[in-house]
């Protein structure tokens, strides 16, 4: 299995292997690892998405400034 990519799903999985097998059954234990892992990975293509949209804006930022430049000189 793969790290969890997100600081918050490795310290709930860690938490999650600390109570398997006194508070937690194998089969719960087992749930709550799959939707931590489900949640990280979501959480991981947000960021991306999130870093995609931030490129996007400053390259159009940087467009309308050229624009606005290349306009004052006419």
């Amino acid at each position: 299995m793969t790290a969890p990519a997100t600081e918050p799903a490795a310290e709930l999985l860690h938490l999650v292997d600390r109570a398997e097998g006194g508070r937690l059954l194998l089969a719960e234990a087992d749930l709550m690892r799959d939707l931590i892992r489900q949640l990280d990975a979501r959480a991981t293509r947000a960021e991306a998405t999130a870093a995609r949209l931030r490129a996007t804006r400053r390259s159009t930022q940087r467009a309308r400034r050229a624009a606005a430049r290349n306009d004052d000189w006419e």
